[in-house]
């Protein structure tokens, strides 16, 4: 037998009636009376009696009846597996620290929103990082602050085009203007990250003699330093704007040429499958960053 022979039992059992449920099922009645002919070959028995213009079921329709119901369930969980998979958790999210602290702020809020039972693990490490998780599926989606992606395996989506300046303290400036200070005293994000390679492949292009007075693992830390007047560093504007317009930090825009441009960028796989609620996370970073 098959499961269509228990989905028509189970519709003539509720509608009490060959015809209404030949309706709904949109079958020809006959159809009907051949699945419930197969049903009672198998069990050599009947599982319907007519009394007058009633249908009852027999007490092995009853029966019957109570496991085809337990058995379509099942059934249509099954067929509808993958709609339940997709709405599960978690979802991966990766980001670098500049990008999650200052363009993300009320993307994961109204994400939430939208999927209130979601559960969502972000990951913040460096895009180098990122990439290897990515390219292993450890995690969905990335979000960085770079230079374009250009890896065959990854599919980048520009969020915005980011301007990088060189920044530091009115104190610090100060010190420079007045020679209290040398020469630039420079403080480098973490080893690896693409804003120090691009600042040393700067002072080293430039030739400007320089010190190293720290290196800091965050962009946080490194802020926290410059607006102590430890130096200079080399950030994105949209990760400062807050302490420029609050004058504890002050900025000077660079040259870029096309090889040290950054972009603010979600990245996933090219092979990644997308799933309902990945789709909503990236349609709404569309609309909303």
């Amino acid at each position: 037998m098959e499961i269509r022979n228990f989905v028509t039992f189970k519709k003539i059992s509720e509608t009490k009636s060959f015809t209404k449920a030949a309706v709904l099922l949109g079958y020809a009645q006959s159809t009907l009376t051949n699945h419930i002919d197969q049903i009672e070959s198998h069990y050599g028995s009947r599982v319907f009696e007519r009394l007058g213009r009633q249908l009852i079921l027999t007490p092995l329709g009853e029966r019957l009846y109570e496991e085809s119901t337990e058995l379509i369930k099942i059934y249509e969980r099954i067929l509808h597996l993958n709609d339940a998979v997709s709405f599960q958790g978690p979802l991966r999210i990766g980001a670098e620290e500049s990008i999650a602290l200052y363009k993300l702020k009320g993307l994961f809020l109204n994400y939430r929103a939208l999927y209130p039972d979601l559960e969502i693990v972000l990951v913040n490490e460096p895009y180098s990082e990122l990439k290897k998780m990515l390219l292993d599926g450890a995690i969905d989606i990335i979000y960085i602050i770079d230079k374009m992606v250009t890896d065959s395996n990854l599919v980048s989506y520009v969020i915005s085009d980011e301007k990088m300046v060189f920044v530091y303290s009115p104190e610090y400036r100060l010190k420079r203007k007045e020679q209290v200070i040398e020469k630039p005293r420079v403080v480098l994000t973490r080893k690896g990250g693409t804003y120090r390679e691009i600042l040393q492949a700067y002072l080293s292009q430039k030739k400007i003699s320089h010190e190293i007075v720290m290196e800091a693992g965050s962009v946080e830390l490194v802020k926290q330093n410059l607006i102590l007047g430890m130096g200079v560093s080399y950030l994105p504007l949209v990760s400062v704007i807050k302490e420029v317009e609050e004058g504890s930090l002050i900025y000077e825009e660079v040259p870029v040429d096309l090889t040290n441009r950054v972009y603010a960028q979600m990245v996933i796989h090219q092979n990644k499958i997308i799933t309902e609620p990945l789709a909503a996370l990236m349609n709404l970073t569309k609309a909303t960053i």
